[in-house]
């Protein structure tokens, strides 16, 4: 995952990556994980300047590639006030907040 200026990805509530230096990779590793749906959550800061954020996996054995909106489906979180929502990407749902992480 990569992003500018740094976001966090949670798989089924646990933190797996913290990108915390903006533009570089950082990665994290799930081990065991069946096959299935999966709850997938990434937090997102913006400080100033361009806004990027990458999210990708890698299968054993495989290429590194982007997450396609193919395999995503979305369930509105509910708990913070939205300042922002749309579909950016087709599968893939946001949410902008305002506040302190």
């Amino acid at each position: 995952m990569t992003a500018d200026n740094g976001a966090k990805l949670y798989i089924d509530g646990q933190e797996v990556v913290s990108a915390t230096t903006s533009g570089a990779e950082a990665s994290g590793t799930v081990a065991d994980l069946a096959e299935g749906y999966r709850a997938i959550r990434v937090t997102y800061f913006e400080n100033t300047g361009g806004q990027a954020l990458t999210v990708s996996y890698q299968l054993p054995g495989a290429t590194k590639v982007v997450i396609p909106a193919s395999v995503l489906f979305s369930q509105p979180d509910t708990a913070l006030t939205a300042v922002t929502t749309g579909p950016t990407v087709p599968g893939l749902y946001y949410q902008a907040f305002e506040g302190i992480w």
